[in-house]
């Protein structure tokens, strides 16, 4: 439901290139989660993510799980 509301976020472009508008909430939550670091700042929401790339992702987001407090 937040993620459907595009309009609270605020990303830096280099995110927001190639990244449909349905989506962009989506990616910020991402982002704010830090799931996105694997990319280093080059997001390219145009292109399908490799199965490592997925992987990556989920384990950062166990660790953000883990260590939330």
């Amino acid at each position: 439901e937040v993620a459907s509301h595009s309009e609270i976020f605020t990303l830096d472009k280099s995110y927001l290139s190639n990244v449909d508008n349905a989506d962009i909430g989506f990616i910020a939550i991402a982002k704010a989660f830090g799931l996105l670091d694997i990319y280093g700042g080059s997001f390219d929401g145009s292109r399908t993510i490799t199965r490592g790339e997925a992987a990556a992702i989920v384990s950062a987001y166990i660790d953000y799980l883990a260590n939330k407090n």
